[in-house]
């Protein structure tokens, strides 16, 4: 799942440099037979002949026409490590860890939710966040009460009253919930009575070394037309923001004491 919100990284454009070579001729002198003296006597060197050798000598040594830069100094683009230290990828990397996936779809007669996120904080941390249901109208919004009426064990009975947003649209809502808890693991809930038709979540805390991985799992049968009149993206949007919300309660809390 997925979805995850998102910086935009900076492209590089690294530029193609064409490098055309050029050959150039060389022109060779030839000596034509100046005259019969000249031609009768081949041991006698010719002045023409005398001045040819000195002038071919002169052209650039072969070290001086092989003197290119160095395959080791071409090697060395500089742009290799600063491509490598452009910051994109880590930022990236760190968006999609923040990221809250959230997944919406039908399932008829109802709706099922599906939603997964880290936090930089202990099993226990988020726990006591979690379950923490006489504190929660503090930082979850949308909640104006929530109060537990029975405690039994790991067997709660909540009471909860608050209003859902969905875009222009707001619903009361009032419920009560039995909830079974598998301390610092699992929290299943079920609606006793309230607002929905059905109303049933599962959320599972698995520890990922320094961080908390929460996976929740929701399924909701809503009154006739209301799916309808707010669509599946809003119930998604609405659903992202209640978590992002609980996330940042459970690092501000993270080390505190009991």
């Amino acid at each position: 799942m997925k979805d995850y919100p998102g910086s935009v990284a900076p492209s590089a454009i690294q530029p193609v440099a064409c490098l055309i070579a050029t050959l150039s001729g060389i022109g060779l002198w030839i000596a034509s037979a100046a005259g019969p003296a000249i031609a009768a006597d081949a041991s006698v060197p010719s002045r023409s002949a005398e001045m040819s050798a000195p002038a071919r000598a002169a052209d650039p040594p072969a070290p001086f026409r092989a003197a290119d830069p160095p395959a080791p100094f071409r090697a060395a683009d500089p742009s290799a490590p600063f491509r490598a230290a452009d910051p994109s990828a880590a930022v990236q990397a760190a968006d999609a860890a923040r990221a809250i996936e959230v997944k919406v779809e039908r399932r008829d007669p109802g709706i099922a939710v599906e939603a997964r996120f880290s936090v930089e904080a202990s099993a226990e941390e988020a726990w006591r966040v979690m379950t923490d249901y006489d504190h929660m109208p503090e930082f979850m919004t949308r909640l104006e009460s929530s109060r537990v009426l029975e405690r039994n064990g790991n067997s709660l009975l909540i009471e909860q009253k608050g209003h859902q947003t969905y875009g222009p649209f707001s619903f009361p809502f009032e419920y009560v919930r039995r909830v079974e808890l598998t301390p610092f693991q699992d929290i299943r809930s079920k609606q006793v009575s309230g607002s929905l038709k059905q109303s049933d979540a599962h959320t599972r805390l698995v520890s990922k070394g320094s961080a908390t991985e929460v996976r929740y799992e929701g399924y909701f049968v809503a009154p006739f037309g209301m799916v309808g009149l707010v669509g599946l993206d809003s119930i998604e949007r609405e659903t992202r923001g209640q978590f992002e919300a609980m996330r940042a309660e459970i690092e501000r809390r993270k080390g505190q004491p009991r």
